[in-house]
């Protein structure tokens, strides 16, 4: 095997640094949540995710309407944020990346004055090792 190497080439140095492993080294666990809340034209605009330092991930999933997602109430309501296409005219979810709160607001009612929307968050629970 040794036969097929170039050997004209000098040889790159490289220096490997590492942190040592710590033994107070901290693992980490995560649990789900999974929610669907219903919107209706008496409450359109509802808290979808409460502020959690620990949330890693969040996804909004509007099955019924558009939705509009805001971090505040009175924006949601008012369709000033993120609007998002119900799921069959879409991708099928959003992706939430903050660790403060989200409202949710319909920004039309399709059927029966409400409009489901399920929230699935990923949040950290660190375990001492």
């Amino acid at each position: 095997m040794s036969e097929n190497v170039d050997t004209s080439y000098e040889p790159i140095k490289v220096h490997v640094v590492s942190a040592p492993a710590s033994p107070a080294a901290k693992r980490c666990r995560y649990r789900s949540n999974y929610q669907t809340i219903k919107l209706t034209a008496a409450d359109p605009s509802q808290p979808i995710l409460p502020t959690s330092d620990e949330r890693v991930a969040a996804y909004v999933i509007p099955l019924d309407d558009t939705i509009c997602i805001s971090n505040n109430q009175s924006d949601a309501q008012n369709f000033i944020g993120a609007t998002i296409p119900k799921a069959l005219d879409s991708a099928g979810y959003f992706p939430i990346n903050d660790s403060g709160p989200m409202f949710a607001a319909a920004t039309t009612f399709s059927s029966n004055a409400t409009s489901r929307v399920t929230v699935v968050a990923v949040y950290e629970v660190t375990a001492q090792s």
